[in-house]
């Protein structure tokens, strides 16, 4: 066979050009060779068939989902395949992909059409009708907008305008440049783009599946284009791993990648910093990159493992102190040694090292390793705050834990693990105030970001620049809006009525608002602005509530507050479609009294913390809801009125509606709507709130707890009142929930734990610790930030109280007077702040209470003072704690530290905690604003009183009128119903209403009644089941039960009937009278001016009635009362009315008067129970300590705590029990409030209030003699608090009542037999323990003996000549009440049961003494002396001290002068000039030992210690203190020292003569002070006071010394050891630097001439009196002596003239000139070297005192002294006498002799 020809090839056309990577088609080379043979055609017929069923093969094994539901990563190209298939598509332009999303928005908008097969066929379909039927873009608006710009284009294509397309793609362009030049603000460039704004649906969130599953592509997108999408990046992900593997990873791989971009460069400081267009600092990429990445803030979110994997990120990027702490514990081990068996703080790292390795890491689980790094960061926190946020010691951290430290890690690791619920945490709405908070976070840090704003430290950030608010993105950002009627949600029908559930307080104040209204109205909150609302809009909320049957009218003269008392109603959001219904009641509750209703005792979520759960239990929780509560709740006609709603609208506007029809049977006039649903009662009565159920204990595993059948019970409760709920909300048997805002975790795996967690929600915490830690790392906040997240920090940490030690500058960032959270601003937020935020965000997820924690086996007792503190402990029984530690104080509140004033008091008058706790107290008081007054609170009401006649008379008097009760005001007023007769008696037997007049109808009881229905013999009737007679029944009983419980009650009531009527021969009427307290009496209205001879009977309690009762006197006519006047005759006249209104007026007073002296005030801080408890313990001191500092009294308190709870927390901590004596630190510790309910048997003792000391001793008493007598603690009557009354009964009765025989004497009757059996058991006690004592042996006879001379006196110990003193001021008050005919003893006697006539008898005579010039000191010793006389009244004279108070306010006291030390060299000169040496002596000893003047008067020669009585082995000077001043507080036997040199010679020359016994000051204290004033004079100084200054006294020299010490050392604790002063404060009082330093310059010139000219002669003259002591020349030559040799004969003249300032020549002085001269020479001044003078001092505590004269400062001029010059030719002469006679010859002996007798003689004859 030939072979055939082969045609010449064909090149391929250009369209036929293959692909790179396209496999070669047999078909193409076919037809490019031609070849037309039947074989070849065969083949060709082949090979297609082949190439069919290649390509389906081929289909299947390139479908993209075959890779991405493979498990296993493949290195196929099917994706890239697909792609790029989808590419060439795109490429050739084909309007497939047009097509396709054609066919998709037809699909979703018409499912059962037929798609469209072409483009000819998608002109029907829109983009636009797509996007506002299904919306989509609520969380993305800025896309939303571009979409819908896009939408027009794509709609003008599906026309085929092109055109239209093109106009709407340019300004689309346009609009997305001008959005990206404005910075993503989209307001000009959306008008730039022409259009009107988007259909709300367009912002409508995406809505879910039918089966609730996310949708995994847009609906627009064909799945085939998603899984192509999808698999692509499937395989460039494997690529990507490859390559990884191939290059090795790590550096490789970032080297190839490129270099990391360089840091930028440090910026100097003081340069600015710059931000251009596009550039970004690290903290706001840290903090945006969450907002960018979610795009909307409501959907961020993260996990329990990605916060622990985060939060070290976080601490370190936060630029704080703790950051850099924990930057420093990750790169350490745990390698050091073991840790001291009792340590605790700091606690070591949990682990050996922060991050484990790749062997280690394998062994534990992701999740375990990411707890792990936050327990990390949990216990460096920890440590850190512990540490006061400092630095804690590396080394302590690297040690091995012990069992103590262990234990606490591990309780941390627990906590960690509890908040792990194994769900997202979605951040906006794990907590009401989250979304605002992400909001203001987003807004702050774009703000920042377009300021310019840094974190580093060079940064400055500018004050209160405005940050936008934008709201727009979540309507519930702003919940309130003006009324919407369409949007409001009304469910309920008010249908049920709440009366029968509420109590009688609230009862009648919900029926009839009238009750509560007040007479003008108090707007202490503002009122609402109602012109926002237009009427048409009101009117269409009132066809709603027509509609609903919920629209009242009322004509408007029933309404009693006229224009004002309106409710405005407003939107509130809810969701997207409905809004509640509020009403603003403000200006309403203006006209209403507040009520202290039930909302004030309802339990707060940190209170959960209190349960106690037995070991080995758990929590069962129950929680049910009611839908929409308020709206079905019905109210009375006469509630309604006080919702009157604005505006008015004329009565034909309502003519279409139903209410109408209601109305039009009642009135026509001008009429106002009134809403009976009113919802958001802010401030106005309370109604029935939700509550859950209370949680109950029982065992995890029951399978129905008792809280399910509690829960149960409520739910059949709710059904039978048909008060729909919210079922889906309701919480059924629960391990985990939330209740009252408290996340309750009861899981198996917590409980197993051993702990069970109360605290804020985990999630909300968690949320709150992502905020923080964002806000942590910005440089500034805002107000409306700033505000919410310390708020929501603060309520967090609630569960958790000592976690607030942590806040504290954050308070600080924004003062409360410059917070505008309306218009945020930026604040620069410190680091120390921003140090406390992160810190609050990783102690949030632990900061809750553990509620399973087990009771501590010790009670704890601190105190301290001034110089040590201590603590004692005492084993106590578990179940003797638990109620202890319920009835501590969980209240706490702002403490401050004590005033000085408060110790000074304490000390002077003896008042203790109490005492100053009542004065502040009552301070604060007087300080509270104005606002409403309490309701339900009356002077008088008159009941069935229907003209209201004496109601009209007492409000003219100025008393509080309560409504008129009859049923002619108000139906609410029935006194036929029970519960209006309740809520009277609940008035009356609470003391809440002072005055009853009661006024029931007589008509069946009159005497003229016809026909008869009873009689006086049957006065209850002779059918008491005819209706006029049963209802004359009901209201003559109801009103004298009222009488009756008035009577019991102490209130003055006083019941009218005619004087025949037949309800007079009542039993309940003559029981009545035979109570002590209740009268009968008559009087007749024509005696007050009326016409009608109408006489009335009146039953009084507690009351005289004479001055009413007044007869008819016959001397004037009647009008007879018959037909149309009887009505008119039951009237009270108007003289009758105001002499009514007088009797109740004056019995008023007298109540208040009587009250007033009778009031106890029993409010205290003293526990009985804690009390009992304390005395029954067996207490041992566990530590005591010296201080080694000083420091306030309060903070060393807190110290002691501090020490007992460590004590508590290294024996396992748990619940603890400590005992304080300071309020102060009592408030700082407790940071909470009880919650503890009523208990049986001892623990019902933990209810008591707190009292007073005394009464709490009383009380004490009183429980153990109940005890005695086995009286149950459980029967004793404790009523509910808000039951309680407000004052104690007081029988004011026969306080007014005049002396009558028959009423018996004081002491007689039932009551003085009570009394007497009192007193007999309490002298049994005293008997029982009294018996004759007598010494047992010698020792007891010989302190017997000793202390026979010194008695031992009763009262508090005083000095003698304090208490004579006393007693002369006693006397003196005597007196002067017997000048005004009172008796002192009878007024002590009665002090005890009348104790202000005591305090107001010394108040006036304080007065007295005031006007008479009398000093203080006699008024306060007064009040002592009182005290002092009757022990038992000591603390009831608070209105004494008030006014010594006031006295010392008008009169502060004035310390002593400090003398200079200047003036006291020229006083101790002047001494020694004038020949007074011991004078000055005691003024060296007083001013240089810094002694009291009266302790060197007392002092004698065997007190004083001088150098030469020890041998010279000492240079000082020493003094016995005989009796201190602080022997009863500090120590008993004291000393003074002197030190100075030249003081110490002269003290010696003084006092070294003197015997043993003599005394240093023989004379009086009067010479001495004589003295003191006339060298005061002779130096030229003031010795009188003047009313400009003080003039210096023996007072001045301590003062003087001590300052002059203080100067010269700068040593407060050396001067306070001289001083001998127990406190620096009251050193600080005699130290007087200032005073001490201007004093002496502020004298004019000629007097500080001459005193400087006397100090500096004080070295001169010391020695001159040395010498004269010497040689034996006596003082009183002294001053002649130095007369002469100053000028010869008198030169003390010139300078005695030159001190008086006196310049007149003198005749017997030298010419100036001369005598300035000789002066010169005679009193140089030789200045001695600096360094030679320190030479003597003494270094001491880094000061230098010691020994050194006084006067080396101001010279020496003992080389130049005349009078020394004197002395020594003297002794020369003597001596060459001396020699002279030697050179004649030795004497005889006998001369001798008498030469050494005679100056002994001539000594004695001195």
């Amino acid at each position: 066979m030939a072979r055939p020809s082969v045609a010449p090839a064909t090149p391929l056309r250009p369209e036929q050009t293959l692909e790179e990577d396209e496999p070669l088609d047999p078909m193409l080379m076919a037809e490019a060779e031609n070849l037309g043979s039947p074989m070849v055609q065969a083949l060709l017929e082949q090979t297609k068939v082949l190439r069919t069923i290649m390509s389906h093969f081929h289909s299947t094994s390139t479908d993209p989902m075959s890779d991405l539901s493979s498990s296993t990563p493949t290195t196929g190209i099917k994706g890239t395949m697909a792609r790029e298939k989808l590419q060439r598509d795109l490429s050739n332009g084909s309007g497939q992909f047009f097509l396709k999303v054609c066919q998709a928005i037809q699909r979703r908008m018409s499912p059962t059409s037929r798609p469209a097969s072409d483009l000819s066929e998608v002109a029907g379909i829109s983009l636009l009708a797509y996007l506002e039927r299904y919306g989509g873009y609520g969380q993305s608006r800025e896309l939303g907008m571009v979409q819908w710009s896009l939408g027009y284009a794509f709609d003008a294509a599906a026309a085929g305008d092109l055109a239209l397309v093109r106009d709407h793609l340019a300004l689309t362009a346009v609009m997305v440049e001008q959005a990206s030049l404005d910075r993503n603000v989209w307001n000009l460039a959306w008008l730039l783009r022409l259009l009107d704004d988007p259909p709300q649906n367009l912002w409508l969130n995406r809505g879910q599946t039918a089966t609730g599953a996310r949708r995994p592509f847009a609906p627009l997108c064909p799945h085939q284009w998603t899984t192509v999408a999808l698999a692509y990046l499937k395989e460039a992900e494997v690529l990507q791993g490859k390559r990884s593997e191939v290059l090795g990873g790590g550096k490789n791989a970032q080297a190839e990648e490129g270099a990391a971009p360089k840091p930028n460069p440090k910026r100097r400081p003081g340069s600015q910093v710059t931000n251009p267009a596009g550039v970004r600092t690290e903290f706001q990429n840290e903090v945006l990159e969450n907002f960018a990445r979610e795009g909307d803030v409501s959907t961020i979110s993260f996990s329990f493992e990605t916060w622990c994997m985060s939060i070290a990120r976080w601490c370190l990027k936060s630029r704080t102190a703790f950051g850099f702490f924990l930057s420093k514990t990750l790169c350490i081990s745990r390698d050091g040694p073991p840790a001291h068996p009792t340590a605790l703080f700091p606690l070591p790292m949990p682990f050996v090292r922060f991050a484990a390795g790749p062997e280690e890491s394998k062994a534990v689980s992701a999740h375990s390793r990411a707890i792990d790094r936050a327990l990390h960061v949990l216990v460096c926190a920890v440590n850190f705050s512990f540490m006061s946020r400092t630095l804690p010691p590396l080394d302590l951290i690297r040690r091995q834990p012990n069992e103590i430290q262990a234990a606490a890690i591990s309780k941390l690791r627990l906590l960690l693990e509890a908040c792990d619920h194994g769900k997202p945490i979605e951040v906006a709405s794990c907590g009401r105030r989250n979304l605002q908070l992400v909001t203001r976070l987003k807004e702050l840090a774009r703000a920042a970001d377009a300021l310019g704003f840094s974190s580093g430290p060079y940064s400055e950030v500018k004050e209160k620049l405005a940050v936008p608010v934008d709201n727009s993105e979540h309507p519930q950002l702003q919940p309130f809006s003006n009324l919407k009627p369409d949007r409001l949600k009304i469910s309920g029908r008010g249908q049920w009525d709440p009366s029968a559930y509420l109590e009688p307080e609230l009862y009648m104040a919900f029926r009839e608002p009238q009750v509560i209204e007040l007479d003008r109205p108090v707007f202490d909150r503002g009122v609402p602005n109602f012109l926002v609302d237009s009427p048409e809009t009101v009117m269409q909320l009132f066809e709603r509530w027509d509609a609903l049957g919920l629209l009242t009218l009322h004509p408007k003269e029933s309404i009693t507050t006229g224009d004002s008392g309106r409710v405005k109603i407003f939107n509130a959001f809810k969701s997207a479609e409905w809004d509640r219904q509020i009403g603003d009641r403000r200006e309403r509750n203006g006209w209403e009294a507040r009520i202290s209703g039930p909302s004030s005792a309802l339990p707060i979520g940190s209170l959960i913390g209190r349960l106690c759960i037995p070991e080995g239990c758990g929590v069962k929780l129950c929680v049910t809801d009611r839908s929409d509560y308020y709206h079905q709740i019905g109210v009375s006609d006469e509630r309604s009125r006080s919702n009157v709603v604005w505006p008015a609208f004329p009565l034909r506007q309502f003519a279409h509606l139903e209410a109408y029809k209601r109305y039009m049977q009642k009135a026509q006039a001008s009429l106002r709507p009134i809403d009976r649903t009113v919802h958001g009662d802010q401030l106005g009565g309370h109604r029935p709130q939700r509550l859950p159920t209370n949680p109950d204990l029982g065992q995890p595993t029951a399978p129905k707890s008792k809280a399910y059948h509690v829960f149960r019970q409520a739910k059949q409760c709710y059904e039978d009142a048909n008060l729909a709920g919210s079922d889906p909300k309701d919480v059924v048997d629960a391990d985990c929930g939330v209740v009252v805002g408290a996340e309750v975790d009861s899981r198996a795996s917590t409980v197993a734990g051993g702990i069970l967690p109360v605290g804020c929600p985990a999630s909300k915490r968690l949320a709150l610790s992502w905020i923080a830690a964002k806000a942590a790392a910005l440089p500034c906040t805002s107000d409306a930030l700033h505000a919410s997240l310390l708020g929501g920090l603060v309520s967090a940490f609630c569960f958790r109280r000592c976690s607030m030690a942590v806040l504290e500058e954050l308070f600080k960032v924004i003062p409360a007077t410059e917070l505008q959270p309306d218009q945020p601003r930026t604040h620069p937020l410190s680091r120390r702040a921003a140090n406390e935020l992160i810190l609050s965000a990783v102690l949030l997820p632990v900061a809750t209470s553990d509620i399973l924690a087990p009771f501590h086996k010790w009670i704890y007792a601190s105190d301290a003072s001034n110089a040590k503190g201590a603590f004692c402990e005492s084993i106590i029984s578990p179940g003797l704690a638990m109620p202890l530690w319920q009835a501590g104080d969980f209240k706490g509140g702002h403490s401050f530290l004590d005033p000085w004033q408060k110790r000074v008091v304490q000390e002077a008058s003896g008042w203790d905690e109490e005492d100053w706790h009542d004065l502040g107290a009552a301070e604060t008081d007087q300080k509270l604003p104005l606002s409403r007054p309490l309701a339900q609170f009356f002077d008088f009401i008159e009941i069935c009183g229907g003209a209201g006649a004496i109601s009209e008379e007492m409000s003219s008097l100025g008393y509080t009128v309560g409504p008129i009760i009859d049923i002619t005001y108000s139906k609410q007023y029935n006194l036929v119903d029970l519960r209006t007769l309740e809520w009277l008696l609940f008035l009356v037997q609470n003391r809440r209403v002072r005055a009853l007049a009661l006024e029931p109808p007589c008509t069946t009881f009159s005497a003229a009644a016809h026909p008869a229905c009873r009689s006086y013999r049957v006065p209850r009737g002779w059918n008491q089941k005819v209706p006029k007679v049963w209802y004359g029944n009901r209201l003559a009983f109801a009103c004298l039960t009222l009488m009756l419980a008035a009577a019991h009650a102490y209130v003055i009531a006083l019941m009218e009937t005619p004087r025949r009527s037949k309800m007079g021969w009542l039993r309940e009427w003559l029981f009545l009278l035979s109570l002590p307290n209740v009268e009968e009496t008559f009087t007749a209205s024509c005696s007050f001016g009326s016409e009608f001879q109408k006489e009335f009977k009146f039953l009084t309690c507690n009351m005289r009635a004479k001055s009413i009762c007044r007869p008819c006197k016959r001397d004037h006519t009647h009008v007879r009362v018959q037909g149309q006047l009887t009505k008119g005759s039951a009237v009270y006249c108007k003289g009758l009315a105001v002499a009514l209104a007088d009797l109740f007026h004056r019995h008023l007073k007298a109540e208040a008067d009587f009250s007033a002296k009778h009031r106890v005030n029993f409010e205290g801080l003293e526990s009985i129970f804690v009390n009992e408890v304390i005395k029954k313990q067996q207490w041992s001191v566990g530590s005591f300590w010296k201080w080694t500092g000083s420091s306030h009294i309060n903070v060393l308190e807190m110290a002691s705590v501090v020490q007992a709870l460590k004590r508590a927390a290294r024996r396992g901590g748990g619940r603890i029990c400590l005992l304080v004596d300071s309020y102060v630190v009592m408030r700082s510790v407790a940071k909470g409030r009880s919650s503890s309910k009523a208990l049986e048997g001892l623990f019902r003792l933990a209810e008591l209030p707190r009292m007073k000391r005394w009464i709490s001793n009383w009380t004490s008493l009183f429980l153990g003699l109940c005890s005695v007598h086995s009286l149950r603690y459980a029967s004793l009557s404790i009523p509910h608090p808000r039951t309680r009354s407000s004052s104690p009964p007081v029988d004011f009765y026969h306080h007014v009542l005049d002396f009558h025989a028959t009423l018996g004497f004081p002491g007689e009757g039932p009551l003085g037999v009570v009394g007497f059996c009192l007193g007999l058991v309490v002298f049994g006690l005293l008997v029982s323990y009294s018996h004759g004592m007598n010494p047992r042996h010698r020792d007891d006879e010989r302190r017997a003996a000793a202390r026979s001379v010194k008695p031992l006196h009763s009262g508090r110990p005083v000095q003698p000549l304090t208490r004579s003193n006393r007693d002369k001021l006693l006397e003196n008050f005597g007196a002067w009440l017997m000048s005004k005919g009172i008796s002192l003893t009878e007024l002590l006697e009665k002090s005890y049961t009348n104790p202000e006539g005591v305090v107001s008898k010394l108040v006036e005579y304080g007065l007295a003494l005031y006007d008479s010039g009398r000093p203080y000191s006699h008024f306060s010793e007064t009040i002592n002396a009182v005290a002092a006389a009757r022990p038992t009244i000591r603390r009831m004279l608070t209105g004494a001290w008030d006014l010594a108070f006031s006295w010392l306010r008008e009169e502060p006291g004035e310390h002593h002068t400090a003398c200079p030390f200047q003036i006291f060299l020229g006083l101790i000169s002047a001494c020694i000039l004038w020949g007074w040496p011991t004078i000055a002596g005691i003024l060296a000893l007083s001013w240089g030992a810094v002694c009291r003047i009266g302790e060197v008067l007392q002092a004698h020669r065997r007190d004083l210690v001088l150098p030469p009585d020890v041998g010279y082995t000492s240079s000082s000077v020493f003094l016995r203190v005989q009796e201190p001043k602080t022997r009863y507080r500090a120590a008993r036997h004291q000393v003074a020292r002197l030190d100075y040199a030249d003081l110490v010679d002269l003290v010696t020359s003084a006092f070294a003569g003197l015997k043993p016994e003599e005394r240093l000051w023989p004379f009086s204290a009067q010479l001495l002070r004589t003295r003191f004033k006339q060298l005061l004079r002779g130096i030229g100084l003031p010795h009188q006071r003047s009313e400009s200054s003080r003039c210096l006294d023996l007072g001045s020299l301590r003062a003087g010394g001590a300052t002059f010490l203080m100067m010269i050392s700068e040593d407060a604790e050396l001067v306070r050891r001289r001083g001998r002063w127990l406190a620096p404060r009251t050193m600080e009082i005699y130290v007087q630097e200032v005073g001490a330093t201007i004093y002496f310059p502020h004298l004019s010139s000629d007097l500080k001439e001459p005193i400087l000219a006397m100090a500096s002669s004080f070295p001169a003259l010391l020695e001159s009196m040395k010498n004269l002591q010497r040689i034996h020349v006596p003082p009183s030559a002294w001053y002649k002596l130095f007369q002469m040799q100053t000028d010869g004969k008198d030169g003390m003249n010139g300078l005695r003239e030159k001190a008086h300032g006196k310049n007149a020549p003198c005749s017997r002085t030298k010419p100036k000139d001369m005598q300035r001269k000789k002066a010169e020479e005679q009193l140089t001044v030789h200045h001695h070297d600096a360094a030679s003078d320190s030479g003597g001092l003494h270094r001491r505590n880094g000061c230098l005192v010691g020994q050194f004269p006084i006067g080396a400062g101001l010279g020496d001029a003992a080389a130049t002294d005349p009078t020394y010059q004197v002395l020594e030719i003297r002794k020369q002469k003597l001596r060459r006498k001396k020699d002279r006679r030697l050179a004649k010859g030795a004497p005889s002996p006998e001369l001798q002799s008498l030469l050494k007798q005679r100056p002994e003689r001539k000594r004695e004859e001195r």
